[in-house]
């Protein structure tokens, strides 16, 4: 499942129901097929009859008594009928059904839930009302006995849920019910299809109704004969989904991991209404694991024919353009693990085959919220989806990237393809029974971060990637579209090669390999998100340090291009939506100052958690308060390391100064006059051209987002330094130099840097007192000199009375950065409340004494000892200004520690 990357789509995940089914009579028996007294007639004709009601007409259930008791496979679906009908799988449970009086309850078979064959139990699900009977069958009412779906999914895993058996059940009532279908179904299944309205609560408060179609396949339950279930994962090398935790009669529980029978071929199908230029890219992703599984095979779905199916593991193409994501899920035998048929969702949003296309989709992506089930939650629902993250953000990012390629309609289309590719290649290996790898970037081959760009333009515009590069070491990770297209690419130019996590994980669930930690590239998935720093969704390359510092260098490059599509967007907007004046475009400081400094911030506080790193963690058998200060040196000494290799920290955490702000402006006027955006295709097909004057207004308020930008962004910046851990702050060890050094030069450039253009000139009478030493007359000097031994002081004239003010001419620099901003750098090198109480001290000292020395030069006095109340200016509005500098940098000034 994944999201951008794929995910399970959010318009699912908060509405994952599960049909309510019962334990039954069996005795506990150890393997996994029934025992003989439990095991139902081969033909599910033998034991169900479906019949028309006399009075409605409607088809009624019926049961022959002999298939009391026995044991049946129900496996169900569940599809939301609003917006978009996709469905997603319900835990699988074998049941049997058993007479009391007037009614026939569901039971759960006991195998696995029981610890003991030697006392009765019994697993209620459900009952139904017999509504008659003959001497050999009963008619049911199937429809008022499923009034409860019971919100259990099919997978789990024990990374997540734990290996403990439990029995709880949550379930969703329903409003209204109507059975819709039923019917036998090959090649030996009833089908049966009820439609109901289900509580739920509105996240906003109050009630909701949503309908859903409830799909119940019943069949005879018979696992495979030849199937070997897998092994459990560690979740150290890999990870596995899993069925739910069975009880062993020693009182141990017995985990599975899902996975397909691998003796027999394992066919998936391209759903019949996939785009004809998207059919080879959802083939060839299947396709991918051929290189482990040979018995994987490619077909195309029957008309007609559309997920979720029992009969077919059906990858989806579903026409909605503003979901933006994919997801998949799989059903399995409740006893084995063996997966019997799963499917994939893969929304259109992926299909952007022209600059104008994509320029929608971002549109469309930044704009239009996820509705519908995203704001609904079943009433009961406790458990939390394996799988829900929002793409929008990172897959509009990269949308952007595409676009300031200036890449032919051609070329996007190809991208796209090649996208879809890694796309479906993701799902079906969640089919598989793979679970996400966040650390596949960890393990890259052949890609240096600094050629990254290079490497994606070559692709973009010839279709070549350098021969043996791999962008990550696993498709299970969740990559950038730019790495996700290049994977994509090797998959159509390169079949058969699959990325050394994906082998080394599919190895040890099919085949019951066991290789050792060292010879498996780094691993992590959901529940290592907390826990890792380096364990990241949509990041590239072996390094997040540079990962991260690169990002938020190129986030500020690409906001001229930005900028002007957003004007594209207001211009020429999707059908439906009015166009605006371009002078009604504004932009948030706010939110632009997060995008450029988002990745740094995300950076440095992953360094101020209790997070280990994953490659760190890999290098020690176990990690505990026994090992943590080994631990955490060697991760320090890696960091220290990185760093080094790039630079050191100031060219790590790419502080934005001031000649970069310039650069905005000019970038975007060069935009303005590159005819592929002037003028072209707007979002809803409509041409557009930009005349002259709005050309100039684009510009007018550009320059406003250029001044006003960094304020924000220094802001943001000078709130992220004092979080790098206190424990760095050490003057007897490199890292704390390294900080120190990096928080003087921080504090020097927004102490220092001036406006060269403007200054205050003005003669100011200052008091005399105020004098620096280097003013002092020379008259005082040889006054000064006759008091001093060895001269007759009484031969020396007496010395004149000293001038109360003196005038001075000063030129007082305008700051670049405002009061606030400088006020905060000046406590920046602050030492820690408790310990390394010297860490910065010859820092600070000398910042101090350089600031104050810029200070005195400009007034011409000794700035300390100079009050504001005592400036003596002639003009007004120039005494106002005098004021408000001597004001300001005496705060500024005050602030250092």
């Amino acid at each position: 499942m994944r999201k951008f990357r794929a995910g399970r789509f959010l318009f699912y995940s908060s509405f994952i129901l599960t049909s309510a089914i019962g334990t039954g009579c069996g005795k506990g028996n150890p393997s996994a097929a029934s025992a003989p007294q439990v095991e139902a007639a081969a033909q599910i004709t033998e034991s169900f009859g479906v019949a028309p009601d006399p009075k409605s007409g409607l088809p009624v259930l019926v049961i022959r008594k002999d298939a009391l008791e026995k044991e049946f496979l129900l496996q169900a679906a569940v599809i939301e009928q609003a917006v978009a009908p996709m469905g997603q799988g319900l835990k699988s449970r074998i049941v049997v059904f058993k007479r009391h009086g007037n009614q026939l309850f569901l039971l759960e078979a006991t195998q696995g839930h029981t610890v003991t064959n030697d006392l009765p139990q019994q697993l209620v699900l459900t009952a139904f009302a017999i509504d008659s009977e003959t001497p050999d069958t009963l008619q049911f009412d199937f429809n008022t006995g499923m009034k409860n779906i019971f919100a259990s999914g099919e997978w789990t895993g024990q990374d997540m849920a734990g290996r403990e058996y439990s029995p709880a059940i949550s379930i969703a009532k329903t409003r209204l019910a109507f059975l819709d279908e039923v019917k036998f179904a090959p090649p030996n299944r009833l089908l049966i299809r009820q439609i109901a309205q289900i509580e739920a609560s509105s996240l906003f408060g109050g009630e909701a109704a949503p309908t859903v179609e409830v799909r119940y396949f019943l069949s005879p339950y018979r696992p495979t004969a030849d199937f070997e279930p897998g092994k459990d994962a560690d979740f150290k090398r890999a990870g596995f989904f899993e069925i739910s935790p069975q009880l062993q009669l020693d009182g141990s529980t017995l985990v599975r991991p899902t996975k397909f029978n691998s003796k027999k071929p394992i066919v998936f199908a391209v759903s019949s209404n996939t785009p004809a230029e998207y059919k080879q890219a959802l083939r060839d992703g299947i396709l991918y694991w051929k290189g482990v599984l040979p018995q994987i095979e490619a077909n195309d779905a029957p008309a007609g024919v559309s997920a979720p199916d029992i009969d077919h593991n059906i990858i989806q193409w579903v026409n909605y353009d503003t979901a933006g994501m994919a997801y998949a899920d799989a059903q399995a035998d409740p006893r084995t693990g063996e997966v019997l048929h799963g499917q994939a969702f893969i929304t259109s949003t992926f299909a952007f085959g022209s600059r104008q296309q994509v320029r929608s989709l971002i549109r469309k992506l930044d704009s239009k919220p996820v509705k519908a089930a995203t704001r609904v939650t079943l009433a009961g629902f406790n458990a939390r989806p394996l799988c829900a993250m929002d793409h929008r953000r990172e897959f509009s990012r990269a949308l952007g990237e595409v676009l300031a390629t200036n890449s032919t309609d051609a070329n996007i289309l190809r991208v796209s393809q090649d996208y879809v590719r890694a796309v479906v290649a993701h799902e079906v290996g969640h089919i598989l029974g793979l679970r996400h790898n966040y650390a596949g970037s960890l393990s890259v081959k052949n890609y240096p971060l600094e050629k990254r760009e290079a490497i994606f333009q070559e692709y973009l515009r010839n279709d070549t990637v350098p021969m043996g590069i791999e962008t990550s070491s696993s498709e299970m990770d969740y990559l950038p579209l730019e790495e996700s297209a290049i994977h994509g690419q090797q998959m159509r130019t390169n079949p058969g090669s699959v990325y050394p996590h994906d082998r080394a994980a599919l190895e040890m669930l099919y085949f019951g390999k066991d290789p050792k930690l060292a010879d498996v590239p780094a691993f992590c998935t959901d529940t290592h998100l907390s826990k890792y720093t380096d364990c990241k969704q949509f990041d590239a390359g072996p390094s997040l340090i540079e990962f991260s510092s690169a990002s938020s260098r190129r986030n500020l490059q690409r906001l001229p291009n930005k900028i002007v599509e957003s004007y594209i967007a207001a211009k020429a907007p999707p059908l439906g939506l009015a166009s605006r004046a371009v002078a009604e475009v504004g932009f948030d400081t706010e939110a632009v100052a997060q995008s450029i400094v988002g990745p740094i911030e995300a950076l440095v506080k992953g360094f101020a958690s209790t997070k280990n790193s994953v490659q760190i963690a890999r290098l020690f058998p176990f990690i505990t308060t026994l090992n943590e200060e080994e631990v955490m040196q060697e991760e320090t000494n890696s960091i220290e390391a990185e760093v080094k290799r790039l630079g050191g920290w100031d060219n790590v955490l790419n502080p934005i100064v001031a000649k970069d702000y310039e650069k905005i402006f000019d970038a975007t006027d060069a935009l303005l006059k590159d005819p592929n955006y002037l003028s072209g295709v707007g979002l809803g097909g409509q041409t557009y051209e930009f005349d002259q004057d709005e050309v100039e207004i684009m510009l007018e308020t550009t320059m406003e987002l250029a001044v006003k930008l960094p304020e924000k962004l220094t802001k943001l910046y000078l709130s992220i330094l004092p979080s790098f851990p206190a424990s760095w702050k050490d003057s007897s060890k490199t890292i704390g130099q390294d900080m120190a050094a990096l928080f003087d030069k921080r504090s020097r450039e927004y102490l220092f840097t001036t406006r060269s253009s403007k200054v205050i000139e003005a003669e100011i009478e200052v008091p005399a007192a105020a004098t620096p030493a280097s003013l002092i007359s020379a008259t005082l000097s040889s006054t000064l000199k006759s008091v001093l031994p060895g001269n007759q002081a009484s031969s020396a004239p007496p010395a004149p009375a000293a001038p109360a003010t003196r005038k001075v001419t000063v030129k007082l620099p305008e700051f670049f950065y405002t009061q606030e901003i400088r006020e905060k750098a000046a406590s920046l090198l602050k030492a820690p409340l408790t310990g390394n109480v010297d860490w910065g001290f010859e820092q600070r000292v000398a910042l101090r004494a350089d600031f104050k020395k810029l200070l005195n030069d400009s007034c011409g006095c000794e700035f300390s000892n100079t009050h504001a109340d005592k400036l003596n200016v002639g003009d007004n509005e120039v005494r106002a200004r005098v004021t408000k500098w001597f004001l300001e940098n005496k705060r500024v000034l005050s602030s250092f520690p």
